[in-house]
């Protein structure tokens, strides 16, 4: 379960009462709440704290409005609110009044107002200030931001400060040296208490303050899950304020879905899987291979969180049944993996395959030089830790175990196989699925093959038993790197394969030119003068030792 509180609607700011040496800076909150029926009043104003009929102005011709269309970008129907600004902490102790006639609400404003239209959950760990400047969304400095920052220090629920960013703020020239470094020295002294995070415009702002799965949530209960503005439609912060919200949130559902799943969080995960159904119901549609996306998730999950969490059954049955009502012909097939993921029934049944990747083009001699480039773009280290190594990182440290050995060999059996699902899914190689002794076949193999010089699976299951290296966690650290350097070795020979013909000689002659040419200035003098030919029909292996390191490439070469 998430420690931290959120609320929509309901963002926290930090005031300033009083001029001076007799200033106060109080926690705050600014609410804001939906108007059931509307009487021609876009915006009212409500609570105990009175805003100046200039601060009601400016909210009501700047930043209402920048709401508002974001909101109508986003496919959301017009809506009416009330704003409120309630008393916290010291305010309230001291019985003091507030009158707000500055503009420093604005940012908490707006935030306040988005999350209630967009039903978008903001932290309450974290206060925000600023002034909208614009209707573009340039959000600009404000007066007493030292006090601001030291009431967020000294109030223990705050762990984090926005504030309006320095650097391209052209009115903080009217400022006088003396305040501009005591803006500094406060926000790097509050750094060792809290996060202070620099904002220059609303979209900024919006990135910082609503996490991924807070978009999720509010895109499927508000209706602009799967909305596509179109380009221009805004102005540029607008716009990427609202790209920001409904581009990527496919993958963003998954991702959030699949980390309360391993974290064991299924109350939180049946929040996500109940909103995204109810999104569905309510358009008639059946999402395409939604019951086979959800059913490997389930069974690439650490036997830990499947044995001991309760999570099943993932969606209730009344749920898959008014959702499978609205699936073509097609997604029947779909339609019956649906109700074994959602109930935790046959979990682990998989087939895996590979993705065709992106062509490269076959390169001739006189083409040598450009298709290398392509192809060495393709190679370059820093694509493939991207592309092949980061998932497989991203796999292992989110697979978890709850203990470090175990006790038999369907134990071992069981973790290895679910670990080599989990591999597959972060790596994209999971494509339909197979019968479970398949899966943990394959799974056998890949260990046979991490520990081949140590004796095999033999070897790995009793260091899996005894712990002498770290046991299980051990085992799977092995088999992840022996993927992922089988996984570059094949992606490797695919795209050479792809570019070269392996029959044409002066094509390999042209390659093994173009690649010694290429790393010339790292070769020693013996090998630069060396003719291309020598070591045309090595051309794989020296890719593969390009890949490791140039310092490989210098031995591979002396040795042919």
């Amino acid at each position: 379960m998430d420690t931290m509180s959120t609320s929509i609607g309901r963002a926290k700011t930090v005031l300033v009462l009083g001029d001076g040496d007799d200033a106060t800076a109080v926690i705050s909150a600014v609410v804001a709440r939906p108007l059931d029926e509307g009487d021609g009043e876009r915006l009212r104003f409500a609570g105990p704290v009175v805003f100046s009929p200039n601060a009601t102005k400016h909210i009501e011709g700047v930043v209402f409005p920048l709401v508002c269309r974001v909101l109508g970008t986003l496919c959301v129907e017009p809506m009416s609110f009330e704003v409120s600004l309630v008393n916290l902490g010291a305010a309230s102790s001291a019985d003091l009044g507030i009158n707000v006639s500055g503009y420093s609400a604005d940012v908490p404003v707006l935030l306040a107002l988005l999350s209630a239209g967009l039903g978008l959950r903001i932290p309450q760990d974290l206060v925000s200030t600023g002034h909208l400047a614009s209707s573009d969304g340039d959000i600009a400095a404000v007066r007493a931001l030292p006090a601001k920052v030291a009431a967020s220090v000294a109030d223990d629920t705050v762990h984090r400060f926005v504030y309006p960013a320095h650097t391209q703020d052209e009115s903080l020239e009217t400022l006088t040296p003396g305040e501009l470094r005591r803006i500094h020295e406060a926000i790097v002294e509050a750094s060792d208490r809290i996060r202070t995070i620099a904002v220059g415009d609303v979209a900024e702002l919006v990135q910082t303050v609503f996490d991924d799965e807070t978009i999720v949530l509010g895109g499927l209960r508000r209706g602009f899950f799967k909305v596509s503005p179109s380009a221009g439609s805004a102005s540029g912060v607008i716009d990427r304020t609202v790209r920001f919200l409904a581009h990527g949130n496919e993958d963003r559902f998954l991702t959030a879905l699949e980390r309360r799943l391993l974290a064991g969080e299924s109350d939180e995960a049946g929040e996500l899987l109940q909103a995204w159904v109810a999104f569905h119901i309510e358009r008639r549609t059946y999402p395409a291979t939604f019951g086979f996306r959800l059913l490997q998730l389930a069974r690439s999950l650490p036997p830990a969180v499947r044995r001991l969490k309760t999570m099943f059954p993932l969606l209730p049955t009344s749920a898959c049944i008014a959702l499978s009502q609205f699936a073509a012909e097609s997604d029947h097939e779909d339609v019956r993996l649906l109700y074994d993921a959602a109930s935790g029934s046959n979990v682990g049944h998989h087939r895996v395959g590979r993705a065709a990747d992106a062509p490269v083009q076959v390169m001739t001699g006189d083409d040598a030089p450009t298709a290398l480039d392509a192809v060495l773009t393709e190679l370059d280290p820093r694509h493939l830790a991207s592309s092949i190594g980061l998932p497989v990182d991203t796999a292992r440290a989110t697979f978890t175990l709850n203990a470090a050995t175990v006790e038999s060999y369907d134990e071992f059996l069981d973790a290895v196989s679910a670990f080599y699902l989990h591999l597959l899914r972060h790596t994209r190689t999971v494509v339909a699925p197979v019968n479970a002794r398949t899966a943990a076949g394959d799974a056998q193999k890949l260990v046979e093959q991490t520990f081949q010089r140590q004796g095999g699976v033999k070897a790995a299951l009793a260091e899996a038993r005894d712990g002498t290296r770290g046991g299980m966690r051990f085992v799977l650290d092995a088999m992840a790197d022996c993927y992922k350097r089988d996984e570059i070795t094949k992606y490797v020979n695919m795209i050479l394969e792809q570019a070269i013909d392996p029959k044409d000689w002066d094509t390999q002659v042209a390659f093994a030119a173009a690649l010694l040419k290429r790393l010339g200035p790292h070769l020693p003098p013996e090998i630069r003068c060396q003719p291309a030919e020598r070591f045309a029909e090595q051309y794989k292996l020296m890719a593969q030792a390009y890949v490791r390191s140039f310092e490989q490439v210098h031995s591979l070469l002396r040795t042919l």
